[in-house]
């Protein structure tokens, strides 16, 4: 049987190390070496964080001194000293849901702040693993889910590889450990690290490892099969768009279209989790929603636009929807020839898809 230790064998536990603490700390103020023994002192703090099964922060005296550590560390000049203090801090919210709690906003505070790359990665990685261990109930009082996602957002936009990489596979961790809900646009970060050819410091099995994630991911769920559907969409739709008149166009343009057919594969698999009771396939919702976001807007019907959504469902495919759902996708691509003006390649394209549809629905009568 596991032997608690009693309450007062706890109290004089916090005493000593406090004591202790508060010896190195006197000594640190009258040496010449201050650095090497505040290093040393937080040190011990982590050690003997990490080895108490259920840290309390009751006893003040401990609590006060962590706090002036923590404090002093963490605006010291000396790099060393504040990535030692980090480390003790991590320790101290990760063993402790109190700390976390009181913590949390002053480690998102020094991630602002810092600007030693290191130090940034290491505090961003400090927040990630608390929330690993704690979940987000420690931001409720920061709107926890939409403060997380920007949060990392805005991190992620600083375009510091070593951050990106941080935070795209402290995601992957969140999302399979199921303490952060996930999202189209983070999802997407993770899809855009992936994919872009920017970060060339991303190895091949970093590369594997995120396209795992997502094989597992939409495997786990029809939610999360709903949720990759709805990211292509809004690839196609609202990321495609948006590059036409770049100057980069033809990098960004195929940098989103290997994005979208990476979606599109992944709702190919044939061992996606299904919905019963609805026998509407994803490719189906896709063909049928970017059609329809042609002819209800007449800003989506430029060339680009139409070219860049035809080259999506020409990918989709066909032949596993039913005669009805083939039916309202042929009647939504004849209605394009109704355009004037539609260049030879769009013309080409609404041809090609005409003739998989037909060919799907002879397939269909002759089985019938």
């Amino acid at each position: 049987h596991r032997i608690y230790p009693s309450i007062d064998t706890i109290h004089e536990r916090y005493h000593l190390i406090t004591y202790t603490l508060n010896d190195i700390i006197q000594r640190c103020q009258n040496e010449q070496f201050e650095e090497l023994t505040f290093i040393q002192c937080m040190t011990i703090a982590k050690i003997f964080i990490e080895q108490e099964k259920e840290l309390k922060l009751n006893n003040t005296d401990l609590k006060q001194l962590l706090d002036s550590l923590i404090k002093s560390g963490l605006s010291h000049k000396d790099i060393d000293i504040q990535s030692h203090t980090l480390s003790t801090l991590r320790s101290l919210m990760c063993h402790s849901q109190q700390a976390a709690i009181e913590y949390i906003k002053q480690n998102i505070n020094i991630t602002n702040k810092i600007e030693h790359i290191s130090l940034k990665c290491q505090s961003i990685s400090t927040f990630i693993d608390v929330l690993l261990v704690h979940g987000l109930d420690i931001l409720s009082n920061l709107t926890s889910s939409q403060f997380t996602t920007q949060y990392f957002l805005n991190l992620f936009d600083e375009q510091k590889i070593e951050i990106k990489t941080i935070i795209v596979f402290g995601l992957i961790k969140l999302f399979l450990s199921c303490r952060l809900e996930p999202n189209i646009a983070l999802l997407k970060i993770i899809l855009d690290y992936r994919f872009s050819n920017e970060y060339r410091s991303i190895t091949q099995q970093q590369r594997d490892d995120i396209t795992s994630f997502f094989y597992f991911f939409i495997h786990s769920s029809i939610s999360n099969v709903l949720l990759i559907e709805e990211l292509t969409f809004d690839l196609v739709s609202r990321y495609l768009p948006s590059i036409s008149d770049n100057s980069t166009i033809a990098y960004k343009s195929i940098l989103i279209e290997s994005m979208c057919y990476f979606c599109i594969e992944l709702l190919s698999l044939p061992t996606l989790p299904i919905d019963k009771t609805n026998e509407e396939y994803s490719h189906y919702h896709l063909a049928v929603n970017l059609l329809e976001s042609i002819h209800n807007s007449t800003n989506n019907r430029t060339t680009f636009i139409i070219k860049s959504y035809l080259n999506t469902i020409k990918h989709l495919q066909f032949q596993y929807m039913n005669k009805e759902q083939l039916q309202i996708i042929l009647d939504l691509i004849i209605q394009l020839r109704q355009y004037p003006n539609l260049p030879l390649i769009i013309s080409n394209s609404i041809k090609n898809i005409e003739e998989q549809i037909q060919t799907c629905l002879k397939l269909i009568k002759k089985l019938v």
